[in-house]
Protein backbone atom coordinates (compact mmCIF):
# COMPACT_ATOMS: atom_id res chain seq x y z
CA UNK A 1 0.00 0.00 0.00
CA UNK A 2 1.38 3.40 -0.95
CA UNK A 3 2.02 6.13 1.57
CA UNK A 4 -0.54 8.29 -0.26
CA UNK A 5 -3.20 5.57 0.18
CA UNK A 6 -2.31 5.24 3.86
CA UNK A 7 -2.51 9.03 4.26
CA UNK A 8 -5.97 9.07 2.64
CA UNK A 9 -7.27 6.35 4.98
CA UNK A 10 -5.76 8.09 8.01
CA UNK A 11 -7.47 11.36 7.06
CA UNK A 12 -10.80 9.55 6.97
CA UNK A 13 -10.15 8.01 10.42
CA UNK A 14 -9.01 11.31 11.90
CA UNK A 15 -12.03 13.20 10.52
CA UNK A 16 -14.35 10.59 11.97
CA UNK A 17 -12.71 10.68 15.39
CA UNK A 18 -12.35 14.46 15.53
CA UNK A 19 -15.85 15.09 14.17
CA UNK A 20 -14.69 17.26 11.29
CA UNK A 21 -15.02 17.16 7.53
CA UNK A 22 -11.36 17.83 6.77
CA UNK A 23 -7.99 17.84 8.48
CA UNK A 24 -4.57 18.89 7.25
CA UNK A 25 -1.88 16.24 6.86
CA UNK A 26 0.59 18.22 8.92
CA UNK A 27 -1.60 19.34 11.82
CA UNK A 28 -0.84 17.86 15.24
CA UNK A 29 -3.58 15.49 16.48
CA UNK A 30 -3.90 17.38 19.75
CA UNK A 31 -3.96 20.80 18.05
CA UNK A 32 -6.80 19.52 15.86
CA UNK A 33 -8.93 18.80 18.94
CA UNK A 34 -7.67 15.37 19.95
CA UNK A 35 -7.24 14.25 23.54
CA UNK A 36 -6.09 11.10 25.34
CA UNK A 37 -9.46 9.36 25.02
CA UNK A 38 -9.62 10.11 21.30
CA UNK A 39 -6.01 8.91 20.97
CA UNK A 40 -7.09 5.50 22.29
CA UNK A 41 -9.84 5.42 19.65
CA UNK A 42 -7.29 6.44 17.01
CA UNK A 43 -5.10 3.51 18.04
CA UNK A 44 -8.02 1.09 17.82
CA UNK A 45 -9.20 2.23 14.40
CA UNK A 46 -5.68 2.52 12.96
CA UNK A 47 -4.75 -0.97 14.13
CA UNK A 48 -7.97 -2.38 12.65
CA UNK A 49 -7.52 -0.61 9.32
CA UNK A 50 -3.85 -1.47 8.79
CA UNK A 51 -3.40 -4.67 10.80
CA UNK A 52 -0.84 -3.03 13.05
CA UNK A 53 -0.27 -2.83 16.79
CA UNK A 54 0.89 0.75 17.17
CA UNK A 55 1.54 1.84 20.74
CA UNK A 56 0.16 4.99 22.31
CA UNK A 57 3.77 6.20 22.66
CA UNK A 58 4.25 5.80 18.90
CA UNK A 59 1.05 7.72 18.22
CA UNK A 60 2.36 10.49 20.46
CA UNK A 61 5.63 10.46 18.49
CA UNK A 62 4.00 10.55 15.05
CA UNK A 63 1.39 13.18 15.83
CA UNK A 64 0.35 14.19 12.33
CA UNK A 65 -1.07 12.26 9.40
CA UNK A 66 2.00 12.63 7.21
CA UNK A 67 4.50 11.28 9.74
CA UNK A 68 2.12 8.54 10.89
CA UNK A 69 1.54 7.44 7.29
CA UNK A 70 5.31 7.18 6.73
CA UNK A 71 5.65 5.12 9.93
CA UNK A 72 2.79 2.78 9.03
CA UNK A 73 4.22 2.37 5.54
CA UNK A 74 7.51 1.19 7.06
CA UNK A 75 5.63 -1.33 9.22
CA UNK A 76 3.51 -2.92 6.51
CA UNK A 77 5.89 -2.88 3.54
Amino acid sequence: MSTAAIRKKLKKIWCSILGTETVSGDVNFFDAGGNSLLLAELKKQTDQEFGTDISIVELMTYTNISSLAEYISSLIS
